[in-house]
């Protein structure tokens, strides 16, 4: 290493270059990198769909789910997997371990799939994919004349063009039904015809048909045969004839039914402030730049409104508006927090010295951006966040070798030696604080679940951030010190620079050094000092004035506002109780806008979704379920811009809920913003007796409806729709007629038959065949219906079977095959502990119900599952680094219990941390885990330094206390300034009160607070803790030898030094 130093310090341009080519390459790479608003991770997601048409969900359950669910079992690298049976259709999700290779066990899937060979029939292909790993980019809406074909002709026309865009691939959808042709036959003209459904469909399928039927070779040329009969439009299809009759009369498909082009059965229709929309949603999947993305939507916008006056097209959700204000925000928050760190350094250090360890800054982030782009990573929140954290951290290394080289030039030593000789004698304390913060930050990489998997590339930021910043302070710094004027020039007598230093020196001398010294002499107050800090930090903790949540709370501009009215309630009447709801929102924001000073509305859009299958994904665009019902509705709150609004979206929202008032009619109402995360209060029931699960749910939800902490008590089992079950009478039977014969027939004329599909354009067009809506409308209607036999007698419908109308189910959820109803909740204070709650939950509702229904169980789902995936692989990463931590700690020291002291103390630094939420009034959550995390890194550096300067001490001839004080003035001002520099580095970003700076706050809190009290437990109970070792381990010798030593005999360091001595003479 000696000579690499001298190379660069005698041949200055060296160092030179590679800074220059870093920071030419770097800042190129970052030029380059795109954008994305978490981190960039490949989906660990497997989808598997089935379509069922006209199955209950009972049927898609046990003809279809538990046959895949059956064959899922046993395959390697499965977290676990759930399923959704709903009336005609059914989804598995599939979720993999990140650390398996997910191509593999998809593979593995498809196979499994393909195995199966008893599904019934009726059903399409079953469809096993990955799921896209995508991030909503930005949604918008076109409204314009109240006619749905118009709007879906300019919504194709709008899609068409999105998709000539580079860089847009995701695009959905929203806001009407796929269109079919329908033929609605009439019983009675079927009857007077005699005529049935088959024979409509085969005609259909017979007649409307484009066939080649070969070719015709002559002489000259082949001549192509071709029947040319495919026809994509209702109008076209009246007259294929269906029957010939023996008076020579063709009866035609007009003549027993009304053909038309109509839009799907599906009640789902989407208004935005009122009007009829189309929405947009697009989404960014890896390696795309979602704010391309946006600027492209937001330019083609506007090109729009301007070629159109029919139609006007708005931006409803642009995710990038939270990015680009985080951006700004951390941006803004860096750039101070560095400003900070070098008016510190020119505080602390001589103005050039200060000037040459600032390089380390921009150099180090700029070869971090080199590598981060080789490797595909991303500026977003968690990268930009990664960099405010380690901005102070990257001039510790600089600063401590740029001390030691001018302490030795102000000893007398010349410029290339002192800069040589000072760099090695810090380097091997540099090196190791280094890789112990390094260490301490690769369990990051390996972080389960989604809030950790976001944290990889604050990992990725630190670690290559820490290395470059190595790289620098090891060769670079030295060759420019040795040539700088800071080493070359008298020592400074300006008198700020004489009076800076003396007020740095006052507390370092007489009020540091004397506290030190005080508690060295006595160290039992030090210790009861120490017990009774501790002991108020668990009376905080245990009292409930230090909090502890899941994850923060991070206000949003939207929220969800989502109704189920009870199963089969029809669409009409679910909208009439919408409008209300959209009425009283209205009326909300007339309230808050009247007390602004501006008159701005607070509410931008209402965008109302009747029939929505699911919830919109929190605020971050729509996503609607593939199954809908009339019974169902979502209304999207889209609000002003949080820090132009200054009023919390849950206000705006409760303001709504009592403007509504109550709604008697409907099963559910929930007011609420979601998360990616999912509820905080919720539990997943599962058990094989579907009798006591039921019970068990309306226990646990009756309960939770009468704590007053939450609000908003769902579940996932909405009441069924009424259903005709029906049953052969024996007459049937004697007739010849099966179950099979009876549900066909019911099923052609009530679901319909499938005849074909048509490609028209780019849509599917699907051709029904079914009973007109008159025959289709009541009981009495359905009983009359009547059914031809191969014989030409007919029957009525009520003659052949027996029926009664029951509750059916709409949706069985399963979790690893078991059937499962998931109860969660919203908590009222957004800021409350959670634990607690669940707790609660447990204990006094949720134990009482396992007894009383045995084998009814939960599974851990929600915001605690997501905590918990993090824990589990946080734990073994976490216990593997402060393995690899502890032994480089004792390869610094070269002694385990100096090492065990260190690390004894980590535990009480965190006490700072604590009472920094404390101070903020922030809980604790796993966000300021994180923090915490990185805290323990920073601290273990301070340590080392401080303990090899002891060491060294002790080598020069330095009795122990003397060593133990001499080496705590000597890193004071080290130790200080890194603090500082780190502290001020995350200072903006604790002042912040911006909604984008919430989610990154409790991180920031952690290290900032927790530093500050961690460093002056380093200056103060370090050398406590190694004078007490220093005891403990002449005591043992004097047990074990029976002689009384020196404290200096059984120091580490001075054993090394005896043996070293006696080996080399």
């Amino acid at each position: 290493m000696r000579g690499l130093l001298t190379w660069f310090i005698k041949y200055p341009a060296w160092a030179n270059v590679i800074k220059i080519l870093i920071m030419i390459f770097g800042l190129l790479a970052l030029l380059n990198m795109k954008s994305s608003f978490f981190t960039e991770l490949d989906s660990n997601m497997i989808s598997i769909t089935v379509v069922y048409p006209g199955a209950s969900p009972e049927e898609i359950e046990q003809g279809v789910v538990q046959k895949i669910e059956d064959n899922l079992k046993g395959i390697q690298g499965i977290d676990r997997y759930t399923s959704t049976s709903q009336e005609n259709f059914a989804s598995i999700m599939v979720e993999v371990f990140r650390s398996y290779d997910i191509g593999e066990v998809l593979m593995d899937v498809k196979n499994a799939v393909e195995r199966i060979n008893s599904f019934p029939q009726g059903i399409e292909p079953p469809v096993v994919a990955k799921t896209p790993a995508s991030e909503f980019a930005i949604s918008f809406g076109i409204t314009g004349p109240d006619d749905l074909n118009s709007l879906k002709a300019t919504a194709k026309m709008i899609e068409y063009d999105l998709r000539a865009i580079s860089g847009i691939s995701q695009i959905a959808i929203s806001g009407y039904p796929e269109e079919e042709i329908v033929a609605y036959v009439r019983d009675n003209d079927l009857r007077t015809y005699g005529i049935t459904i088959d024979d409509v469909t085969r005609a259909l399928r017979m007649s409307n048909v484009e066939l080649t039927a070969g070719t015709i070779k002559t002489e000259n040329e082949e001549i192509i045969i071709r029947l040319n009969q495919k026809h994509y439009f209702a109008e076209s299809l009246t007259d294929i004839p269906v029957l010939a009759m023996p008076d020579g009369r063709v009866v035609r498909l007009r003549d027993i039914a009304e053909i038309k082009n109509t839009w799907e059965d599906n009640p789902q229709r989407t208004y935005i402030n009122g009007k009829r929309a189309v929405v947009f949603t697009i989404n960014k999947i890896v390696g795309e730049n979602i704010l391309e993305i946006t600027d492209n939507v937001r330019l083609y916008i506007e090109e729009f409104d301007a070629k159109n006056t029919n139609f006007q097209a708005m931006i409803l959700n642009d995710f990038t508006d939270s990015l680009r204000k985080r951006i700004d925000t951390l941006l803004k928050n860096g750039t101070q927090g560095a400003m900070l760190v070098l008016l510190a350094l020119a505080l602390f250090l001589n103005f050039r010295l200060a000037f040459w360890v600032s390089l380390a800054i921009p150099l180090s982030f700029l070869g971090m951006f080199l590598v981060g782009f080789i490797f595909g990573m991303t500026i977003n929140a968690i990268s930009l966040f990664g960099c405010i954290v380690v901005v102070g951290i990257l001039v510790d290394d600089g600063i401590v070798i740029a001390e030691q080289i001018y302490q030795y030039y102000e000893q007398g030593k010349k410029p290339f030696v002192a800069a040589i000789e000072g760099a090695l004698a810090v380097l091997p304390s540099v090196v190791f604080a280094v890789l112990t913060t390094v260490v301490m930050f690769l369990p990051f990489l390996f972080l389960d679940g989604r809030s950790g998997a976001a944290m990889r590339d604050m990992g990725f930021v630190v670690i290559f951030a820490l290395i470059f910043s190595l790289i620098e302070a090891a060769i670079i710094l030295p060759s420019h010190l040795a040539h700088s004027k800071a080493l070359h020039s008298a020592k400074s007598t300006h008198k700020v620079r004489l009076f800076l230093d003396k007020l740095l020196a006052y507390p370092r001398d007489v009020f540091y050094r004397k506290s030190l010294d005080f508690f060295l002499r006595f160290r039992l107050i030090a210790i009861g000092i120490l017990i009774l800090i501790t002991l108020l930090t668990f009376g905080g903790i245990s009292g409930g004035h230090i909090k502890f949540t899941f994850f923060p709370y991070i206000d949003t501009d939207a929220f969800d506002i989502t109704l189920a009215m009870p199963s089969g309630t029809r669409d009409n009447l679910t909208e009439e109780v919408m409008n209300r709801i959209e009425k009283a929102a209205w009326e909300v924001n007339d309230e808050f806008k009247s007390q602004r000073e501006d008159g701005k509305n607070v509410i931008k859009y209402v965008i109302k979704k009747v029939a929505a299958g699911a919830s919109f994904s929190g605020g971050m665009g729509l996503a609607f379920s593939s199954v809908a019902t009339g019974s169902d509705g979502i209304i999207q709150i889209v609000l002003m811009n949080g820090e132009e609004r200054n009023l919390e979206s849950f206000k705006i929202a409760n303001a709504i809920r009592d403007k509504v008032g109550p709604v008697y009619e409907a099963d559910k109402l929930l007011f609420a913003g979601g998360s990616i995360f999912g509820k905080p209060i919720s539990f997943s029931l599962v058990s094989p007796n579907l009798e006591y699960i039921e019970k068990a749910k309306e226990e646990l939800k009756a309960a939770m409806q009468n704590m007053s902490e939450i609000d908003d008590v769902s579940d996932n089992d909405p009441q069924g729709l009424r259903e005709v079950r029906v049953k052969l009478k024996e007459k049937a039977f004697l007739l010849g007629l099966t179950n099979a014969d009876i549900a066909r027939r019911i099923r052609q004329g009530f679901f319909g038959d499938e005849v074909q599909r048509l490609q028209r354009g780019d849509d599917e067009i699907k051709v029904w065949v079914r009973y007109s809506d008159s025959d289709r409308s009541n009981l009495g209607k359905f009983e009359n219906i009547r059914l031809r036999l191969p014989n030409g007698n007919e029957y009525p419908l009520g003659e052949l079977i027996d029926y009664e109308i029951v509750r059916g189910k709409t949706v069985i959820n399963h979790i690893d095959g078991k059937r499962e109803v998931t109860v969660s909740a919203d908590i009222v204070d957004q800021n409350a502990e959670v634990p607690p709650i669940l707790e609660r939950i447990t204990k006094e509702v949720l134990e009482p119900i396992f007894e009383k229904y045995p084998g009814v169980t939960t599974v851990e789902s929600g915001q605690r599952r997501e905590v918990l995936k993090m824990a589990n692989t946080g734990k073994t990463g976490l216990s593997i680094a402060f393995v690899i931590m502890f032994f480089l700690v004792v390869l610094s020291f070269r002694s385990f219990t100096q090492a065990a002291v260190v690390f004894a103390l980590l535990p009480f630094g965190l006490i700072g941390a604590f009472w920094g939420h404390f101070t903020q009034a922030t809980p604790v959550n796993i966000m300021s885990v994180y923090g915490l995390i990185a805290l323990v890194g920073i601290l273990v550096n301070n340590s080392i330094v401080y303990t090899n300067t002891f060491n060294g001490y002790l080598k020069d001839g330095m009795n122990v206390h003397d060593a133990l004080l001499a080496a705590g003035v000597n890193r004071f001002r080290p130790i200080l300034l890194t603090t500082t520099t780190t502290v001020l580095g995350l200072f903006p970003l604790l002042a912040e009160r911006s909604l984008q700076a919430k989610f990154l706050i409790p991180m920031a809190i952690s290290v900032a607070y927790g530093l500050l009290v961690g460093s002056a437990f380093v200056l103060i109970y370090l050398p406590v803790f190694l004078s007490l070792l220093n005891d403990t381990r002449r005591i043992i010798r004097r047990i074990i030898t029976g002689n009384k030593v020196s404290p200096e005999e059984v120091e580490p360091s001075i054993i090394e030094e005896k043996k070293i001595n006696l080996y080399m003479n």
